[in-house]
């Protein structure tokens, strides 16, 4: 029999890899053991997500435009609610794709890296002039095209004048400043970040 690895297998980031990780110890994964073991680690693998997840909405908020601030990161991470896409910060966060089997355990991460990193989720608007603004307490944070995809903003925009309407939320947990006539501001941000 070959030496088992010492290291936590707590610390082990995927379920893939715990499920790799028991059998090479001759747990069977589907087993009532195997299904308590990957039940009682599925926290440190979120956490471990959490962390990556901030991680690179930092590293990405520095690359793209100089700053880190808790208001940008947070804003990356709110933005990455929208739309079918990724926000490219969270390109290497798993496959990085929102509709492979892993998605829904990521938006999880990044939502949670969001209200970590902000202390809760800030407030989104439209302006008049058609800009979509992330609004927490007293700062303001105009979101471009360089720290949000146009898409990404479209996303949000469609969102705003889907609630403005009446219509259900596709995104829930997301805090908007929404009232009927904020519509000609959704739709002037709507069609300002038109692909």
């Amino acid at each position: 029999m070959e030496p088992v690895s010492t290291y936590f297998l707590s610390d082990l980031p995927t379920r893939k890899q715990f499920v790799e990780a028991l059998i090479d110890r001759g747990i069977d994964p589907n087993s009532p053991a195997g299904v308590w073991l990957t039940q009682a680690t599925a926290y440190h693998r979120h956490a471990w997500r959490v962390r990556t997840a901030t991680d690179a909405a930092v590293a990405w908020a520095v690359e793209a435009v100089g700053t880190a601030d808790r208001l940008t990161v947070a804003a990356i991470a709110l933005a990455d609610r929208f739309g079918q896409l990724r926000h490219p910060a969270f390109a290497g966060c798993g496959t990085g794709d929102r509709g492979r089997r892993d998605g829904p355990a990521w938006d999880a991460a990044i939502a949670e890296a969001a209200i970590r990193v902000a202390g809760h989720f800030g407030v989104l608007r439209a302006t008049p002039e058609g800009a979509v603004v992330y609004h927490d307490g007293p700062d303001t944070l105009t979101l471009q095209p360089e720290l949000i995809p146009a898409a990404l903003l479209r996303a949000i925009a469609a969102e705003g004048m889907r609630r403005c309407v009446g219509l259900p939320d596709e995104v829930s947990g997301v805090g908007m400043d929404v009232q009927p006539p904020d519509l000609p501001n959704w739709a002037a941000a709507y069609n300002r970040y038109a692909c």
